[in-house]
């Protein structure tokens, strides 16, 4: 079995040491631009030095996966190990493995009403994507169920078939306990908001998996002083079994590919 080299991450470890904070490169005595001496044939850490600094420079905008800077990094490794006399060891014999990562960020234009009443996602409630495809929630009623602290009071899973199951406490129990509701739904303090919408708004970078083909129930966060536009009542006078009202439309995600690549070597003789 050939033992492959992922020459990538190698030297972005590498990396990590040489491009500490500014005040840490004062320390050391690093400069912030290098410019190293012709190869040599041992190993050397000057040579080290002069790649490291060549991977870390600016010019290769950051080699965030998936963006031009990875492209950029990942051929400046490619030359250096064909340059090495390395064996190809990615995709239809070239050094690049191919990586199809994707970007995941919710649509804050997304239409979702309560009744007859719009609902403005990031502020009236916030969605927690839990991968792969999510179920609709258009048409389905909004049930309290209770206090998961005590699940001896909690209601029945049969009346929450194609519902939106709000309870309060913690969710550890509440997916295997409703397995027949079509989302779930939990209020937060209102300070808490601002915190909460930036998580939801932000990209997520993923890569492709039979995962993406699942469908599962999205988790919806909502403000405490906005129980009454989804329950209908405010949470003292709710009991398990109330029933709230009714979302139309849905929550839509965009998903933007931005495939990414390896580089991969074998020694010669491994």
């Amino acid at each position: 079995m050939f033992r492959k080299l992922h020459i990538a991450t190698c030297v972005a470890l590498g990396f990590l040491i040489v491009s500490a904070a500014p005040s840490l490169r004062a320390q050391n005595g690093q400069p912030i631009k290098y410019t190293g001496k012709p190869t040599m044939t041992p190993i050397s850490a000057a040579d080290a030095m002069t790649r490291l600094y060549i991977f870390a420079d600016d010019s290769m905008q950051g080699r965030r996966a998936g963006s031009e800077g990875d492209r950029k990094g990942t051929s400046y490794i490619e030359r250096e190990v064909r340059r090495l006399g390395l064996i190809p060891g990615g995709d239809n014999g070239t050094f690049f493995q191919s990586v199809p990562l994707y970007n995941r960020s919710v649509d804050m234009t997304s239409q979702l009403s309560v009744d007859a009443t719009p609902v403005v996602i990031g502020k009236d409630y916030f969605p927690i994507h839990p991968g792969g495809r999510l179920k609709s929630v258009n048409g389905a009623q909004v049930i309290f169920v209770g206090n998961t602290a005590d699940t001896t009071t909690l209601l029945p899973a049969a009346q929450t078939a194609g519902k939106v199951v709000f309870y309060t406490g913690g969710a550890g129990v509440i997916s295997r306990r409703y397995p027949d509701a079509v989302a779930f739904m939990s209020a937060r303090p209102d300070q808490q908001s601002a915190q909460i919408r930036n998580f939801i708004s932000g990209t997520s970078q993923l890569m492709k998996s039979d995962e993406d083909t699942v469908t599962h129930r999205v988790s919806i966060l909502i403000p405490l002083s906005a129980i009454p536009t989804f329950l209908g009542v405010g949470l003292d006078n709710a009991r398990p079994g109330t029933l709230g009202r009714t979302l139309h439309g849905d929550i839509k995600y965009t998903i933007t590919d931005t495939p990414a690549r390896n580089v991969v070597a074998i020694i010669p003789g491994s």
